[in-house]
């Protein structure tokens, strides 16, 4: 880091966040780790109260209406609301700068103190003084200090609030002022992201500030430990990704012991980031822990075999927009001969379920759009992030009708035994905020979902990009044609272009077409070999001259930095060419690799004259250990305590040779206009085109952005209706004469609109029956918390409960029997759950009051007495016995419970022609459900303990 930096004076891109660099004055830091916790109950928004009486009371009262309180707040309105509570906090930052590293660290004590006091609340007063000193310990620490904008990010945080905020200026940095308030209180702050190595690289790079504050914090990512994830998440403050500690929480909730529990405390605040990927996008696709189930292979096969002979119109009618297929009478009869079966409907021979699967995934699943294969394997991609989704699969068994579709293993069925939305998941953190680059646009699902307001916060510059008309043709092809046209332009010029696609296909087909113009590139998609190499792709795509296509997933992450990213470039170097010439000791491979090729001859030298005294250093085994590890962290790896200080030094002289060259090539790029996007199509919501565009002009620099579509994308052909047509029918060109008509871009924004509308009705709908499933899963989970975390007694006393309520009901339902068959039916009934049970007190023609005193008494005798039977052969046998059966009865009838559910959302869809809405009946019958599933998990639990024999 040059020593001419200052606090104010010099602006710095970092690849994380927008910042002002400072020397640190104080020398090295030795930050101490601390941990407390606390224990507090679970808030839980938004109940039905229709179940039983205890729900209101878990639950609390019904909430207001959705967007009462929530607010979508502009970036004007966010300057007004809170410019001068970050005045207050600039107040203090010449006061934080006098104090010392050892007062510093007093004044974070201090205030966690403070924090812990205001049970109900952080005071203002606090707030100001945490932001004041977390601003200036990143400064001494991690060389980042926070603009205003970044503070008042944070503010709006505090808020429970979805952060807009522009691409590149420094959501990363923006985090550390809330979650440092609550990590102070101890009670776990939960810091969430799409992936593992964006939870990686923001851990490694923020840890020094927390450690130094005092505040521990901890990392979980898909190959932690079970040891490992109960550390982290027992720290005030966890990276994590969205699915890790979804599945975390589904695993909590099988586990048998809770020593194989990792989240041991009530959640309290989480921060999401791309908080509109993981909140709207992936919530389209629940959690499934599954195990295996039936599957009928030979079936599946042959009705793949089946529909490729079938014609669509003859056979079969589709409905593009719902992705419904129905047979006509036509393709009924010839695929009843062709089978030869009398009906295709039989129960007893179901064919049904497998035609309309194997049609769904013949007309409506695509190869490279929807889903890759990958070893043998169906992976599905998230059509609006780009991202592959290892793990999750299409239920009913689609998944399997697409392998057998594309020829592959036919993957075991299975059923789910777990299984939770993102909705109802992130609902259970009673503080929730999240960040993203677009969320205006989808306020209304923020606020009605998730009861979080939107907050847009200014740039730290002007947005200096230019955002061009879209540009339509008449067909695809033309529209190809003028888009490698305009790549060809702007890469003679040298200007850098990113080109957005859709699907893996479409960026196939435009890699092909480059490739026949001569022209290099990099390509990004969910492709493992693409998918990758991600961040090194993206970091990169601001060099000169460089093309890069990629899917959605070029919207996400890492920033498009002009020039270059120095210090990506500078780890690349050092665990490719560095790396090797440390093992082989061959000069050529430092000298001739990548942009070290470009460095003055002298520089080279230098370089190579430390390489050759490094190789020489006894410590050279642990540079190469250090090296090779550095490969799966984060860009400032050498920067850690663990890096060994030759290479260290290597290191720091390696980035300043690269930064160098990257700042005559960002001065290059600027002048030529800076990045360069262009959108192959318009995607289903605008927030995906604003990610994309935004991928361009950050931090004040220049850029520009077009879209390219035609009248055959997928988006007008779907939604477009008798409205396309109209306007083609009015513009008589040719496929590559382009139509810049505002007619024509008013259309495309209306569709686009009426799209968005329309996917956000379809998930409001599937979010209004998951809410009535989510009010008995945490009725369930909370119960089966309750028993594997009592103690001893109060396990024993659930038990007598459940004997009470099972003896009063035999004792209720005996009253509908004549008086004289009474006592022979409670004798009958009560011997089946608790053998050796006397009622020899009754006689025929007692009242219900007097048997229902007498029939309590034995249960509770019965109850001692099996307890006391059981500790006979060991003390503590009956709790361990009684703990273990409640827990089977109940995860088995919960897993038959949410198949019938799934069954019942399915048949409750035609209750529409009867008049019924749907959702109503759904969630009466699903009440009438969940309360059978009660009732026989408690009788069978008191039936299946007392028939225990040691």
């Amino acid at each position: 880091m040059a020593s001419h930096l200052s606090r104010t004076s010099t602006q710095c891109v970092t690849g994380f966040v927008t910042t002002h660099l400072r020397l640190p004055r104080q020398g090295k830091l030795d930050g101490n780790t601390s941990s407390k916790v606390f224990r507090r109950p679970i808030r839980v928004a938004g109940t039905k109260a229709n179940l039983f009486g205890f729900v209101k009371q878990a639950f609390g009262p019904q909430q207001p209406s959705p967007t009462a309180g929530v607010q979508a707040v502009d970036a004007k309105d966010a300057q007004r609301r809170f410019g001068a509570r970050v005045d207050q906090v600039n107040s203090l930052e010449e006061h934080m700068e006098r104090l010392s590293l050892s007062q510093l660290r007093e004044k974070a004590s201090e205030l966690r103190n403070d924090v812990l006091r205001h049970t109900q609340g952080f005071t203002p007063e606090t707030v100001t003084q945490v932001f004041a000193l977390v601003r200036e310990v990143s400064f001494r620490t991690i060389g980042l200090r926070h603009f205003d904008v970044q503070v008042m990010a944070g503010l709006a945080i505090l808020e429970n609030s979805i952060l807009e905020m522009a691409t590149g200026e420094g959501k990363t940095l923006v985090s550390t002022l809330p979650v440092t308030i609550y990590g102070f209180l101890g009670r776990g702050a939960h810091v969430v992201t799409v992936n593992d190595y964006l939870a990686r690289r923001d851990y490694e790079l923020l840890k020094p500030v927390f450690e130094f504050l005092g505040v521990s914090v901890g990392l979980v990512v898909s190959t932690s430990s079970t040891e490992d994830r109960k550390q982290a998440y027992a720290s005030d403050v966890t990276y994590v990704t969205n699915s890790e500690l979804g599945f975390d929480y589904l695993r909590d909730h099988l586990a048998m012991k809770r020593s194989d529990q990792v989240l041991l405390r009530p959640f309290h605040f989480c921060l999401i980031d791309e908080a509109d990927s993981i909140l709207i996008d992936e919530a389209r696709t629940p959690l499934l822990i599954t195990k295996e189930g039936e599957c009928d292979a030979a079936k599946i096969r042959v009705a793949a075999g089946l529909v490729n002979v079938l014609k669509r119109g003859v056979h079969y009618e589709l409905d593009n927009k719902a992705q419904l297929v129905n047979l006509t009478d036509r393709g009924v009869s010839e695929l009843e001969a062709a089978l030869k079966v009398k009906d295709l409907f039989d129960p007893s021979n179901p064919w049904a379920p497998f035609i309309f699967n194997a049609l769904k995934s013949k007309e409506f699943y695509s190869r490279d759009q929807d889903y890759i294969v990958d070893s043998g394997k169906v992976i599905i991609i998230d059509r609006f992030t780009g991202r592959a989704l290892p793990g999750r699969r299409w239920g009913d068994g689609l998944h399997q009708s697409v392998e057998a579709k594309e020829n592959v293993e036919i993957s075991i069925g299975t059923q789910a035994i777990a299984s939770t939305s993102y909705q109802a998941f992130f609902k259970l953190f009673p503080n929730l905020s999240g960040m993203t680059g677009t969320a205006i646009s989808d306020f209304v699902e923020f606020s009605d979902i998730y009861r979080v307001g939107v907050i847009q916060i200014p740039t730290a510059l002007p947005i200096a990009r230019r955002d061009y008309p879209d540009v339509l043709f008449r067909s695809k092809q033309g529209k190809l044609n003028a888009l490698v046209k305009e790549i060809h332009r702007a890469h003679t010029q040298k200007r850098p272009v990113l080109i957005g696609t859709t699907s893996i296909s479409e960026s196939d087909e435009i890699s092909n077409l480059l490739s026949n113009e001569g022209l290099t590139y990099q390509v990004l998609n969910a492709k493992p070999e693409n998918a990758s190499k991600e961040s090194q792709i993206i970091s990169q795509a601001g060099q000169i001259g460089a093309i890069t296509i990629a899917t959605n997933m070029a919207g996400r992450g890492t920033d498009i930095e002009l020039g270059g990213n120095a210090k990506y470039l500078t780890k690349m170097i050092l665990v490719g060419p560095v790396r090797s010439y440390l093992e082989t000791g061959k000069d050529a491979d430092v000298s001739g690799s990548g942009i070290v090729s470009c460095f003055p001859k002298e520089t080279v030298q230098s370089l190579i004259d430390e390489l050759h005294a490094l190789r020489t250093k006894d410590e050279l085994l642990e540079v190469n250990a250090f090296l090779d590890e550095m490969r799966f962290s984060s860009e400032q790896s050498w920067l850690s305590p663990g890096c060994p200080s030759q290479l260290q030094d290597l290191s720091e002289m390696l980035l300043s040779f690269v930064e160098a060259s990257i700042s005559s090539q960002k001065r290059e790029v600027l002048s030529l206009g800076g990045l360069y996007v262009m959108g192959t199509e318009r995607h289903e919501a605008r927030r995906i085109d604003n990610q994309l565009r935004g991928r361009a002009g950050r931090q004040g620099d220049p850029g520009s952005s077009r879209f390219f579509i035609s009248f055959d994308d997928t988006l007008l052909q779907l939604f477009g209706g008798d409205q396309m047509k109209d306007l083609m029918s009015k513009f008589r060109v040719d496929d590559d004469t382009p139509i810049e008509n505002d007619l024509v871009a008013g259309s495309v924004d209306r569709i686009q609109e009426q799209v968005e509308d329309y996917y956000r009705g379809i998930r409001r709908r599937l979010f209004e029956f998951d809410e009535v499933m989510n009010v008995q899963r945490v009725i369930v989970y909370r119960r089966r918390s309750t028993w594997l975390n009592c103690s001893d007694d109060e396990l024993k006393d659930l038990v007598s409960e459940m004997c009470v309520k099972t003896g009063s009901d035999i004792v209720s339902s005996s009253g509908k029997k004549p008086v004289k068959e009474r006592v022979g039916f409670l004798v009958t009934k009560l011997s089946a759950f608790f053998p050796g049970i006397l009622l020899s007190e009754l006689e025929a023609g007692n009242g219900l009051d007097r048997v229902a005193e007498v029939v309590m008494k034995q249960v509770n005798e019965s109850v001692l007495a099996k307890f006391s039977d059981l500790d006979e052969n060991r003390v503590g046998l009956a709790v361990e016995v009684a703990r273990y059966l409640a827990l089977v009865q109940l995860d088995s009838l919960w897993v038959n419970h949410i198949r019938t559910m799934d069954l019942l959302k399915d048949a409750v869809s035609f209750r529409n022609y009867g008049g019924e809405r749907p959702l109503d009946a759904y969630r009466t019958e699903g009440d009438r459900l969940f309360s059978e599933m009660e009732a026989v998990c408690r009788r069978n639990t008191v039936y299946s303990f007392f028939q225990y024999r040691r």
